[in-house]
């Protein structure tokens, strides 16, 4: 998964992204045996991005984004984008079990959110909330804005202090990141995991774009890259490009 924000040449992080669904760039404990390509994320594609009219778009699609012509069409620059690839775990292939999720509150606040991992365990959310999928990362973001209609009732919209309530609520070993974004902030989390290089969320930093990805980009060679600690929520603000990072 990526998340870009800033200014965003849309068809440079798509492509690097598609590259990162052919399993193309390094070896992890998942196809180190294996080989290049053999862990391939071909189970489903989706992006959401803000259009010139400052407009939240979606397109997902079952399809492997190296086998999507959508791509092609998509608008060459944005200031946010959020893609996510597929590698099915919990849930079978169709649109409803494809990434980015989306939810739009009372407020009319619109949330996406992307989800790497497995959780198998049973995740607790609103059931007013009704799922369009079998995921468990459906369910995972269900949980975290259950958390946020929880604390909104007490007069607390902290976004940051409901994730970290919505995390405790995991399991504490957990080979799970996930990527939480409105249209003003995102929250990334880097959790625990048995795959330390499969599942390394990295960011990138220029003088006006900032990305977080679950891969360095070694073609965007202009950007800082940095290694995300462990056990760790980082807030982004998508005016200034700055972060936080809040350790769980």
């Amino acid at each position: 998964m990526l998340l870009a924000i800033g200014n965003v040449q849309l068809p440079t992080v798509v492509d690097a992204i598609k590259h990162m669904a052919l399993d193309q760039t390094f070896l992890h404990e998942r196809n180190e045996k294996t080989g290049l390509g053999s862990r391939q994320h071909k189970d489903g594609w989706g992006i959401a991005f803000i259009d010139n009219k400052n407009n939240l778009f979606i397109h997902r699609s079952t399809d492997a984004i190296f086998n999507d012509p959508l791509i092609s069409s998509l608008p060459s620059k944005t200031t946010f984008a959020l893609l996510h690839t597929r590698a099915a775990s919990v849930g079978n292939v169709c649109l409803e079990n494809t990434h980015p999720f989306y939810y739009k509150d009372k407020t009319g606040t619109e949330h996406v959110f992307c989800h790497n991992g497995t959780i198998r365990e049973d995740i607790g959310y609103n059931p007013e909330l009704k799922l369009q999928g079998t995921t468990d990362s459906e369910k995972i973001f269900f949980s975290i804005i259950s958390q946020i209609q929880k604390d909104e009732k007490k007069g607390n919209k902290d976004y940051r202090t409901a994730l970290q309530k919505a995390l405790n609520q995991l399991p504490t070993e957990r080979d799970s990141n996930f990527i939480f974004s409105t249209k003003k902030s995102s929250y990334i989390t880097s959790s625990w995991t048995k795959y330390p290089r499969y599942l390394q969320m990295w960011i990138g930093r220029g003088k006006d774009l900032l990305i977080i990805s679950s891969e360095k980009i070694e073609s965007l060679s202009d950007l800082n890259w940095k290694p995300i600690t462990k056990n760790s929520i980082i807030e982004v603000n998508h005016l200034t490009l700055q972060s936080t990072i809040t350790l769980l």
